[in-house]
């Protein structure tokens, strides 16, 4: 299992799904709420204040309960969900635990479930003629689950480091583009604070990169190099779409820091690429 080299995302994943669910349906925001106390866990333990074995633990069980509570409200509240526009709320809070779990377990399945939730949540509102009502947050998290669940995948890829061309590498270029696409279009206000959780995947996606190419036994001295300039470049941008966001997100810039250093890059060239003026 891991925590501190886990995704990043998670600390601040409790905003995102801070909103409760009410209605007729309370259980829905009973998951919700077990989902945001494995994310603050989550948050503490990357903060390094408390102990990362007992978090891990913690944090697990909570979102097995989150996913457990939404499974179970889907599958007996479903045309109340679906009545009071929280049937998009429940699926994401079901994704989204998947997601946690895989990826706390190192468990591909899991993590990889994810995204078939998003699949069927769609076909069975479009066959039930159900309204998802997905909201801006829930359309975004939809769209992304495909690429988070990409990075989880290339993290625990055994067999992919062989090949130039398959392998984990190409995982986290098709999570970087499943997560840009996901922000993508003029609908999604510029300030609107799921780009900081998007943002923060994506400088995850380019740390996996480059840890993808640091193990590939196949590339030579250049391919190695020019791999790498590749993946620091591309972390540059999405480390840049986030700097409007450090003055509303306490620690934002810490966190990115903190990834950058994993990226191999100096204080020197982080103090130039993140001072915000």
């Amino acid at each position: 299992m891991q925590f501190v080299q886990g995704m990043k995302a998670a600390a601040l994943a409790a905003a995102v799904l801070v909103a409760a669910a009410c209605g007729s349906t309370p259980r829905i925001g009973q998951a919700q709420d077990a989902f945001n106390e494995g994310a603050r866990i989550e948050a503490a333990a990357a903060a390094r204040s408390v102990d990362p074995q007992i978090a891990n633990q913690a944090a697990d069980s909570k979102y097995e309960l989150a996913l457990n509570i939404a499974d179970a409200g889907i599958q007996a509240d479903g045309d109340a969900l679906a009545a009071d526009k929280l049937l998009g709320v429940a699926y994401t809070v079901k994704a989204m635990a998947q997601w946690r779990l895989g990826d706390l377990r190192d468990d591909l399945t899991v993590a990889v479930a994810a995204t078939k939730t998003v699949r069927h949540a769609l076909d069975k509102a479009g066959g039930e003629k159900r309204e998802l009502s997905l909201g801006t947050r829930d359309a975004v998290l939809f769209k992304a689950l495909e690429g988070v669940a990409d990075v989880v995948r290339a993290r625990l890829s055994k067999d992919a480091y062989d090949a130039p061309d398959t392998g984990p590498r190409d995982c986290c270029k098709s999570a970087l583009a499943a997560l840009s696409e996901a922000v993508a279009g003029g609908d999604l206000p510029a300030d609107h604070s799921i780009r900081v959780w998007v943002g923060l995947c994506r400088l995850r996606a380019c740390e996996q990169w480059m840890a993808a190419i640091s193990k590939n036994k196949a590339f030579s001295p250049q391919q190695m190099i020019a791999e790498s300039d590749a993946a620091v470049a591309a972390w540059k941008e999405h480390a840049g779409a986030l700097k409007p966001f450090f003055r509303g997100h306490e620690k934002l810039a810490d966190m990115v820091r903190l990834s950058g250093r994993l990226m191999g890059l100096d204080d020197t060239t982080l103090n130039s690429l993140l001072t915000v003026t």
